[in-house]
């Protein structure tokens, strides 16, 4: 396993990130949040309605997302490094750290984690922060949705610490916002 830190959180909203010409937004009416990517990204969007009650998109970078889709890069060999927007149903209206602590599964909270968690306010969200390895490592806020009726996890996955999809998720996750 590789030791990972506790990663900075970025000041949301604070400026224009990209370009205005080399950005998309994308915004889930389903789960109530928007956010704003470069074009460099592909939004994977196949698992978005796949399941009644929860969600997954991935942003991969281009050159990955097209060797996937030409069969020359299967997902199960896919690089390491993507970004990803996790929902979960939270019928409950669990805290982030309640959540992660009984989910963690989809959270690798217990499982991987390395060294503590922060509690920060993220959007006006009570949320968590922390690191996690395995076979690859992971940088992860998971907060609630603004009624708390899911819970979001924000992801990079990384092969290094210093990969560069690291500074592009500190970047992207400048950018995201609860819609409802």
């Amino acid at each position: 396993m590789i030791p990972t830190s506790i990663f900075v959180i970025p000041k949301i909203g604070s400026t224009q990130i990209f370009a205005a010409s080399s950005q998309v937004t994308y915004q889930s009416q389903k789960f109530g949040f928007k956010i704003t990517y470069p074009n460099s990204y592909t939004l994977d969007k196949s698992f978005e309605n796949k399941y009644p009650d929860q969600a997954y998109l991935t942003l991969w970078k281009n050159s990955d997302y097209q060797a996937i889709q030409a069969g020359k890069l299967f997902t199960t060999e896919a690089p390491s490094s993507s970004i990803s927007i996790s929902a979960f149903s939270n019928p409950n209206k669990l805290s982030a750290l309640q959540w992660v602590t009984q989910n963690t599964p989809q959270s690798n909270f217990k499982r991987f984690r390395q060294g503590n968690y922060q509690t920060l306010n993220f959007v006006g969200q009570s949320a968590i922060s922390y690191s996690w390895c395995g076979l690859i490592c992971g940088d992860n806020i998971v907060l609630p949705s603004k009624k708390g009726q899911y819970i979001i996890i924000l992801n990079v996955g990384y092969g290094n610490k210093s990969d560069k999809i690291r500074q592009d998720f500190q970047r992207i996750i400048s950018t995201f916002q609860l819609t409802k």
